[in-house]
């Protein structure tokens, strides 16, 4: 088995990647499921959430209580810490970046730079974020 606890999941124009929680890494696919290729071997703990942005991705890595951006050959090239516990998943409006603390009852919102902006209160823990259409969603 190549995936040990997948977690997240993006696409780009010609490939699918897919965080592999356990193995501490992200496993890129071909449309036909072919590995492509393994990235973050060294950098990440537990990846899950992941986000495409336009220099590469950023990843909640609850094993590191960070969100890295990485780029797309999996060079670390930046990393967003607070007062995370368990960053579960992370998404991007393109100018904003929504994180999921499961550990707290909210969605942390930073600027590109990674300082919070805002806070969106919840009343049960976000496990899911994704923004499509204009619009935040939660899973709870």
């Amino acid at each position: 088995d190549i995936l040990n606890y997948p977690g997240g999941i993006i696409t780009t124009s010609s490939e699918i990647l897919v965080s592999d929680s356990r193995n501490a890494r992200i496993v890129g696919f071909d449309p036909s499921g072919r590995v492509t290729r393994m990235i973050g071997d060294g950098v990440l703990s537990a990846p899950r959430g992941l986000a495409v942005v336009t220099d590469g991705m950023l990843i909640a890595d609850p094993g590191l209580r960070k969100v890295l951006r990485l780029d797309m050959e999996g060079r670390k090239t930046g990393e967003f810490g607070t007062d995370w516990v368990l960053p579960w998943d992370v998404a991007t409006d393109g100018t904003l970046i929504f994180v999921a603390d499961v550990s707290a009852n909210e969605v942390a919102v930073l600027d590109d730079t990674g300082q919070r902006v805002e806070r969106i209160a919840l009343q049960t823990p976000p496990r899911y974020l994704s923004f499509r259409d204009g619009k935040l969603h939660i899973v709870h």
